[in-house]
């Protein structure tokens, strides 16, 4: 006996018929040849390409987005797709009609992209400890079926957000001088962006969202202010709050040397010296060319200066 190889190649260019046929590995058994054959009579299989990242990470009772696009492979556009992202079991995840859907995930899931545009962005909030997945998506369009390659993606859970980044300070800042600062924090949640706040008043802050690939976002807090007076503290502290409660925060020392404080009055003594004195929030220099002295009282310290004159 011998065995005659058939290939089957099916072209998808005009419209999508009602039945597809495909070929499968062929396997053999002792002499015999068996190349098996399925047909959907129900209405057409297709399958194309996604781009779906393999795994993300999430932090739990936050959101996580997981980014998704499709390739159209036919030559006239394909619209009003229903996107469905299932577990590995089959159980729905996200689906249109919500009755469809699991419990543990109704109400927690929707798709973000616009499926006209192939984009299968799906968004789950209030991520809990077992969405880990993997989820995969397919799509609907009435009785066809559309499958995708690269479709799935497991969610790698955490716990603890992580801990953000701030730029350098530095060494010592003079009060009065302008101090810029920036805050930045990776997450996989832009819908719901982490929110930053500072330990300082009278700043100005500005906020920026960057993609850097993959699922991940990163936020990003430009802190401008002035330490001046009494409006700044030893340490520089930024907050992240994550949607839904979670908190990160880091802290940079915060040298700020003061500006001198002075009141002074004018004693005369004639007809040959002055006495001068006055005070400050820091410690003063000791002078080589006056006859001072120094006396500290609580957060001050008081100066006479004491100048020998003339007068005419």
């Amino acid at each position: 006996m011998f065995c005659i190889n058939i290939s089957v190649t099916l072209q998808l260019s005009y419209l999508i018929q009602e039945a597809h046929i495909y070929e499968s590995s062929p396997k053999k058994t002792g002499n015999d040849c068996n190349y098996p054959i399925s047909v959907f009579h129900s209405g057409t299989t297709v399958v194309w390409a996604a781009n779906v990242s393999p795994k993300i990470t999430a932090l739990t009772r936050s959101c996580v987005v997981i980014p998704c696009n499709f390739q159209n492979e036919l030559e006239f556009p394909v619209t009003q797709l229903s996107g469905i992202w299932q577990t590995s079991t089959g159980g729905y995840v996200y689906h249109n009609g919500q009755t469809e859907v699991l419990d543990n995930f109704k109400g927690r899931t929707k798709i973000i992209g616009n499926m006209d545009e192939q984009n299968c962005t799906l968004e789950i909030d209030d991520v809990k400890a077992h969405d880990n997945g993997p989820f995969c998506f397919r799509a609907e369009k009435g009785e066809n079926k559309y499958s995708f390659n690269s479709s799935c993606v497991f969610i790698i859970m955490k716990a603890s957000p992580i801990k953000p980044v701030m730029t350098p300070l530095p060494n010592e800042i003079d009060e009065g001088t302008p101090v810029e600062a920036t805050c930045s924090v990776t997450h996989t949640c832009p819908t719901h962006p982490p929110h930053f706040t500072w330990n300082v008043q009278g700043g100005k802050s500005t906020v920026q969202h960057v993609e850097r690939g993959d699922g991940v976002w990163e936020t990003s807090s430009m802190l401008m202010f002035i330490p001046y007076g009494k409006n700044f503290e030893d340490v520089l502290t930024c907050n992240a709050t994550f949607w839904r409660g979670k908190t990160q925060q880091i802290s940079r020392n915060l040298n700020v040397k003061s500006m001198l404080n002075v009141n002074f009055g004018i004693y005369s003594f004639r007809p040959f010296s002055s006495l001068f004195f006055y005070y400050t929030d820091r410690a003063p220099e000791k002078s080589t060319s006056l006859n001072d002295t120094t006396k500290r009282e609580g957060n001050f310290w008081w100066c006479w200066l004491v100048l020998q004159t003339s007068f005419i």
